[in-house]
């Protein structure tokens, strides 16, 4: 509050004088003008900056008694009086419209007793007590709208005890208990119902410590763990940075606002640390995988509604790169190397195709989710059921087909074919060789 009135003051005296500097009056600065008993300011523009009453020490202009205040067009901004050249006695502050802005009160040039801030049409926007230029006692904010938007005790300009905050409508809005200017005990936050909790934290003087939980609006559980207090540093990276009040530690489960459980798993340094698991919002476990410093690594289990595998994916900084696996009903149906993200992968490299009962069904290279390069493909008792090479996803060039036995040739599908069609005006540039890259 002392900063606010200072700069509003300093507003009337030195920062109103843009209107001139944007082109109102030129010339010379016009002189004070000074009597054994008066003295009159002006801005640059001519216009009276500030008079009131002096007396003469030692030959020296001394502010003593009443002085006012204006702004550089002219309206009164400030009024009171001075005493031994210092503010004393009641101060009033005022908007350009003439309406009062600030009442307060001076002793020998600090602030000192009721101070009451206004919106311009009149309406209360705080109240608070000063004891030599120190908040002291309790401070009071208020919307626009009249109600009470906060109270809180001070203490030698420091917060003191219970803080309370309220919605426009007066519903309470968090009530903080503080030590000394800092958080300390319980401080609870609600939903705009005034009733709700949206969020519990416990401070130890200044930082969190202990139990946290969060609410969504209908009142379940949207998260819950432990807080330690962060790691001062003498030099923050970032001094304009807010200070983190804690750091994450141990388990924590976050939920659906449903009830249900959505994730869970440990922090360590307020980083995601150790096995974690997630679930669908149906219920079922979803993927299970490690982090390491907030980060998922490793091999990474993900899970269908009836809890059969879906995919294992090799994770490196939380996206799929390497070894991966695909399911259907539970078993095996493609393995290779996965790139893009979880839910929307990108096949790149070596690779196998399955069939249901476990047998291999084709081997080869994909690049960008498309098959390319040589490849085989078998028939479900294991036999060879053809050989060639694939272009973007489509057979490209000779193509050699078998029956069952993996040994006889299928002369009606075997031949030349050109981006997935078979063309038989051409004849095969000479017999395909397959070298598997898969290992």
């Amino acid at each position: 509050m002392k900063k606010i009135v200072f700069a509003l003051a300093l507003a009337f005296i030195f920062g109103c004088s843009s209107s001139q500097q944007s082109g109102q009056g030129s010339g010379t600065q016009k002189e004070p003008k000074v009597t054994d008993t008066t003295m009159e300011l002006y801005y640059p523009n001519g216009r009276v900056m500030s008079r009131g009453e002096i007396k003469k020490v030692e030959g020296k202009a001394v502010k003593h008694g009443a002085w006012t205040v204006f702004y550089d067009t002219g309206e009164k901004g400030k009024e009171g009086a001075y005493k031994d050249d210092k503010m004393d006695g009641p101060w009033t502050q005022y908007y350009k419209s003439g309406a009062v802005s600030v009442k307060m009160n001076y002793l020998e040039g600090k602030l000192n007793g009721p101070v009451e801030n206004f919106f311009e049409n009149g309406g209360r926007k705080s109240e608070e007590q000063y004891a030599l230029d120190r908040v002291d006692g309790i401070k009071k904010t208020y919307h626009s709208n009249g109600t009470i938007e906060s109270e809180a005790g001070y203490a030698g300009g420091r917060k003191q005890g219970p803080e309370k905050l309220y919605f426009p409508d007066e519903k309470l809005k968090s009530e903080t208990n503080w030590l000394y200017d800092k958080k300390h005990g319980t401080s609870i936050t609600y939903h705009k119902d005034g009733s709700t909790v949206s969020v519990s934290a416990t401070y130890d003087n200044g930082s969190l410590k202990g139990p946290w939980f969060a609410n969504y609006a209908n009142g379940a559980r949207k998260m819950q763990g432990q807080y330690v207090p962060a790691p001062k540093t003498e030099e923050p990276a970032n001094p304009s940075a807010k200070e983190v009040e804690g750091y994450k530690t141990g388990p924590w489960t976050f939920f659906y606002d449903t009830g249900k459980k959505a994730e869970e798993g440990s922090y360590v340094n307020n980083g995601r640390q150790g096995k974690w698991r997630t679930y669908a919002k149906e219920g079922h476990l979803y993927s299970e995988g490690s982090y390491e410093k907030n980060s998922q690594v490793g091999i990474w289990n993900y899970y269908a509604a009836g809890g059969q595998m879906e995919k294992k994916l090799t994770l490196t900084g939380g996206l799929p790169n390497g070894k991966g696996w695909l399911y259907e009903n539970g078993k095996l149906v493609f393995e290779g190397n996965f790139t893009g993200l979880a839910h929307n992968l990108i096949k790149n490299g070596p690779a196998r195709e399955y069939y249901p009962g476990g047998a291999l069904k084709s081997e080869g290279d994909y690049m960008m989710n498309r098959k390319n390069g040589p490849y085989r493909e078998y028939h479900s008792n294991g036999k060879l059921m053809a050989s060639g090479n694939y272009m973007n996803d489509k057979r490209n060039e000779a193509w050699t087909f078998y029956k069952e036995d993996g040994v006889t040739k299928d002369t009606e599908k075997s031949g030349y074919y050109m981006m997935g069609t078979k063309n038989d005006t051409f004849s095969s540039p000479g017999k395909f060789q397959f070298k598997p890259s898969f290992k």
